[in-house]
């Protein structure tokens, strides 16, 4: 009898030793271990392939991941789980972007193939309010009312008013003759009319040319070199401003939206952050990776 109780106490030692060896070694080849290096996502050292959930700096990033490379579609979402960047990539670069407000309206979209770069930016009631072309050399600025405002293809350049009615064009740097007359002013600045119309003034300095919205507001101003120097709303509240070689554009309630410093070119969400910086770095920051498919 004792000796059946030894050989059963010896059996279950065994077998809890086996148990105890399980719960040692499972969590270390159950759990996989993920990592991005040099743009590339590995699990357990191998490249990975499949749908995962990156959580980083407050971002939700799902994409899907063919040999360690970003293949498909990739979603990001915001802390509250609003998405604001849908994407389709192949081989780690995006070719259709769109890039969303907080109450979901599109901010911005971008298409790429071998050829060309196709923009679009909107504001946040869903207007239009610049788009380019880059095989069209073509860019150009929208009003608020969707009308365009300044178009630029290749070396020629029209400006109009929120009625779509031509204010100026020029072409290799020449300025063509649309039929306005000037009218020399008192303090020895000169207004454009057309027809009673006062549709731009150059001041005495001739330095900057004016332009004015039908109802005769200030709208844009150019320089010497017919350079945008700025736009303005309606409302006086600046849209587009140059300086320094610094570009930035701004919604109707003066907040950033857009800023181009040389080729760099940074787009801000409601709160004035950086959406593209947020989205396209920091992965050495990332504080979760797990599989979702």
């Amino acid at each position: 009898m004792i000796k059946n109780y030894l050989e059963v106490y010896s059996f279950m030692k065994k077998i809890l030793s086996i148990l105890l060896m399980l719960i040692f070694f499972i969590p270390t080849y159950a759990i996989p271990k993920y990592q991005i290096k040099n743009d590339i996502l590995y699990e357990n050292e191998k490249r990975a392939t499949g749908t995962f959930e990156i959580t980083y700096d407050n971002l939700k990033i799902k994409v899907q991941y063919i040999n360690g490379l970003m293949n498909g579609i990739c979603e990001v979402y915001d802390s509250e789980d609003d998405i604001i960047m849908k994407a389709l990539c192949k081989n780690n670069e995006f070719f259709k972007t769109e890039v969303f407000y907080k109450n979901g309206e599109l901010m911005s979209f971008e298409l790429k193939d071998k050829n060309n770069i196709i923009n679009e930016y909107y504001l946040k009631n869903g207007k239009k309010i610049m788009s380019s072309n880059k095989n069209k050399r073509e860019n150009i600025l929208y009003h608020e009312n969707g009308k365009r405002l300044l178009v630029t293809i290749s070396n020629v350049i029209k400006i109009y008013n929120e009625k779509e009615e031509l204010l100026f064009e020029a072409n290799n740097g020449e300025v063509v003759d649309i039929g306005f007359r000037t009218e020399e002013l008192n303090d020895g600045s000169v207004n454009f009319l057309k027809g009673n119309l006062v549709v731009a003034n150059l001041d005495k300095e001739a330095e900057f040319l004016t332009f004015l919205y039908s109802t005769g507001e200030e709208m844009l101003k150019i320089d010497e070199d017919y350079r945008i120097k700025e736009i303005l709303f309606k409302d006086g509240t600046t849209f587009l401003k140059e300086e320094k070689g610094r570009v930035i554009m701004n919604h109707k309630d003066g907040n950033l939206f857009y800023e181009m410093i040389g080729e760099s070119i940074n787009i801000y969400d409601n709160d004035g952050e950086e959406i593209m910086t947020r989205i396209y770095t920091n992965f050495p920051e990332i504080a979760e990776i797990k599989r979702v498919k």
